[in-house]
């Protein structure tokens, strides 16, 4: 396995071709949902990234990869239940202590 991610981007391609690229190109997806925060300038604002990037894994592997599999991490238990419900009953989610 060789790690990617969306940092080594840096061709002028629309960045999320790019990204749709990396994950259909990746047997696997890790999304780190933790670090979805409001920044501190105003107006404070969360920043979207990884949530939606977590979107077009889960669309990818339900019509054009089917044999890709995500993860969800969140490092507050029960947050992800309120701040994403459609995940509701998803097993591929896990807690992890900071």
């Amino acid at each position: 396995m060789q790690p990617r991610a969306v940092l080594e981007i840096t061709t002028s391609s629309r960045r999320l071709e790019r990204i749709l690229e990396l994950i259909q190109e990746c047997n696997y997806s890790i999304h780190d949902l933790s670090r979805v925060q409001l920044n501190r300038d105003r107006p404070r604002t969360p920043r979207f990234n990884m949530p939606f990037e977590l979107g077009l894994a889960v669309a990818l592997e339900r019509t054009a990869v089917p044999g890709h599999a995500w993860v969800v991490c969140e490092s507050q238990r029960f947050r992800l239940k309120k701040s994403l419900t459609d995940l509701d009953g998803t097993d591929r989610t896990f807690t992890m202590a900071r």
